[in-house]
């Protein structure tokens, strides 16, 4: 159940919106592909840099057609955080699967991340191409943070890294603040 739903009846329907359930069943094959921890953090990333997107732009034409054909024939939810989330995780599922691809990932950290960025424009950002020093993917390719997740079951080992949560008030915060949004997870 989504933030802010506090029975089953108040869950929103995502009936409307079919590719809510592809990106489902490609969400699970991930989780086959690359194995549940990896996808789990990779999942977490990706739900950050999607939802500081949002923030930024208000996302893009897909998501927005999303939350349109979740809205219509809700109207009581309008505006709820779950919708919001539901209408992001097509996208999310998508830069998940790059940046829980080892191959991906590599060339996302390399000093020639061109092709990574090339893929993410054509597949998620609808033509738009992350850049400068403030963007989130950026961030993360030169950071590569794990935010929230200590310990050694990383998506990458890399030693001397200090992880790092998204805040709602302030983007990123402290290994040990509590306040980042809670992101749908499968498993």
């Amino acid at each position: 159940m989504g933030e802010g739903i506090k029975t089953p009846t108040e869950q929103p329907s995502v009936r409307a919106s079919p590719e809510i359930l592809s990106a489902w069943h490609h969400h699970k094959n991930l989780i086959t592909r690359f194995g549940r921890s990896g996808v789990r953090k990779a999942f977490h990333n990706a739900g950050i840099i999607t939802w500081r997107w949002y923030d930024q732009f208000n996302h893009f034409t897909a998501a927005t057609d999303t939350y349109d054909s979740l809205t219509a024939d809700q109207p009581r939810h309008t505006k709820s955080h779950a919708l919001i989330a539901a209408s992001l995780y097509p996208s999310t599922v998508a830069l998940t699967a790059l940046i829980a691809s080892p191959y991906w990932a590599r060339i996302a950290h390399s000093r020639e991340p061109k092709r990574f960025l090339e893929r993410i424009s054509m597949e998620i950002t609808e033509g738009w191409t992350p850049t400068g020093g403030s963007d989130p993917l950026r961030h993360w390719m030169t950071e590569d943070w794990l935010p929230g997740f200590l310990g050694p079951d990383t998506v990458h080992q890399i030693p001397d890294r200090h992880p790092k949560v998204r805040t709602p008030k302030t983007g990123l915060g402290t290994p040990g603040d509590q306040t980042f949004f809670d992101l749908p997870q499968l498993g």
